[in-house]
């Protein structure tokens, strides 16, 4: 079952089924870009073509934000939760388990530098050879970190030949330089609620999250709904 949700199509999906299709992508080496969707990627998309397209044409989408899924229920259509920074992990294990290399993009001005991530990974994944801001001729699990829309736009040009997915601020949860939700927050969708302590400055985007997305969303659903029992 799916349910389209300002323009762009979800069914359901879960984790393994996600590795299942990343494993026979890497069997093949065909290249699979995976986004990983919360609402305010939703709203962006709205008003930029470019990152609408890019967002229809991943092979793989993801919920990464409560309200879509909250929204789809509303609506008959169960979805299932896929966070980006829980999938990076699964991807990393994997990444390391078939000797794929690891290429990352970042910017200067992120949170966390080379060293910090090179540090954060050589703990957890020693085992993984890691290419930074350098395009890889081999297969490789590639991750970029600027952010939405720059990271799925990046990654759309990019000729790297892989596993490609963006990835936001992840990679300051594995060095250490943001603290993640804890575990109470993030088995409710409160993660929003955490982030709002830490930063309250970020209420503005939380607000287009909590309240402008879903009603946009149920709008929108509502109208197309109208339109097709119409027809």
């Amino acid at each position: 079952m799916s349910i389209k949700i300002l323009e762009i199509p979800f069914v359901n999906i879960k984790s393994p089924e996600i590795l299942s299709r990343v494993e026979e992508a890497f069997s093949l080496r065909q290249n699979i870009r995976i986004a990983t969707v919360n609402p305010e990627f939703l709203l962006e998309a709205t008003g930029n073509s470019a990152f609408q397209r890019s967002l229809l044409g991943a092979d793989i989408r993801t919920v990464d934000g409560v309200g879509i899924r909250i929204i789809a229920w509303l609506f008959g259509t169960n979805l299932s939760r896929v966070t980006g920074a829980d999938l990076l992990l699964e991807l990393l294990r994997f990444a390391e388990s078939q000797d794929i290399p690891l290429t990352i993009y970042n910017q200067q001005r992120s949170l966390s530098a080379e060293d910090d991530i090179r540090d954060a990974l050589g703990r957890l994944y020693p085992k993984l050879k890691i290419c930074y801001n350098k395009e890889l001729p081999e297969y490789s699990l590639v991750i970029c970190s600027y952010g939405a829309p720059e990271q799925e736009l990046f990654l759309d040009i990019l000729s790297a030949h892989g596993i490609k997915m963006g990835v936001g601020g992840a990679l300051d949860y594995l060095t250490g330089r943001k603290k993640r939700a804890p575990r109470v927050f993030r088995l409710f969708g409160l993660e929003w609620l955490w982030r709002l302590i830490l930063q309250p400055r970020r209420i503005k985007r939380i607000f287009r999250a909590v309240i402008v997305f879903p009603l946009r969303a149920i709008l929108d659903i509502l109208k197309s709904s109208k339109e097709s029992y119409g027809r």
